[in-house]
């Protein structure tokens, strides 16, 4: 049992140093009104960008409030290739791959119609050139033309109404991840806490228990050296 509190001792100083050696700080950039701090949690591998800084040109203060502003807020990096393959696991889901695959099947449509009626819309514009109501007489290419605009105008909407859709989707992508990485970041702090307060405990425990062993070896050994010493020396009648 002798020196057992100096083990959790090395073990609560090798954690202070594993918490002073967890962040990987750098590179430093500066981005007109913004400073971000690129960064890396080395127990967890995620990347951080640390932002400072604000963006007037894009929101002005509103009713006397200041300027935006980043003081110190924690990014998680996502990289290119991890976010295609997330956001591909994200539109398997049977309720975003049905809706995703309904817009792209609508755009084929479109396509198609357009296609068909490509020839007659360029009919019609070639003979608008010279003479509008030769065009307007000429029933068939007018058909065309306006099957044409009509597909081109709903393509139109229906391309914005999916982008508008993946937009949606990156944002609840980019969000779950944040959330998800700083809980990853929570919970190796709490763990790290946990343990350097565990072994602080046990060596602290282990050191009192060594103090106590050392007055009952003092309090033995005054108890021997004084029955020694009388019956050394006894008293004559």
């Amino acid at each position: 049992m002798r020196k057992l509190w100096l083990f959790p001792l090395i073990l609560f100083i090798l954690l202070l140093c594993a918490g002073g050696w967890r962040w990987e700080k750098g590179p430093y950039q500066e981005q007109g009104d913004f400073q971000v701090l690129h960064t890396r949690d080395r127990w967890t591998g995620q990347r951080w960008l640390v932002v400072y800084g604000g963006f007037k040109e894009i929101l002005p203060p509103a009713d006397g409030w200041p300027d935006p502003q980043y003081s110190g807020d924690w990014i998680p990096h996502l990289t290119k290739a991890e976010f295609e393959e997330r956001m591909e696991q994200l539109l398997a889901q049977p309720e975003h791959k049905s809706k995703w695959e309904g817009f792209q099947g609508r755009l084929r449509e479109l396509e198609e119609v357009k296609s068909a009626n490509q020839a007659g819309y360029e009919r019609y514009l070639a003979i608008m050139e010279n003479d509008s109501k030769a065009a307007a007489a000429e029933e068939a290419v007018f058909h065309a033309y306006q099957a044409w605009i009509q597909a081109d105008q709903e393509h139109e909407q229906t391309s914005w109404e999916l982008m508008a859709f993946y937009a949606e989707l990156r944002e609840k992508l980019v969000a779950a991840y944040k959330t998800s990485a700083l809980q990853r970041k929570q919970i190796a702090t709490y763990v790290w806490f946990l343990l350097l307060l565990t072994t602080f405990i046990f060596s602290l425990h282990y050191f009192i228990l060594e103090i106590k062993r050392w007055q009952r070896v003092n309090e033995t050994y005054e108890i021997v050296e004084y029955v020694t010493r009388n019956n050394r020396y006894p008293t004559s009648r």
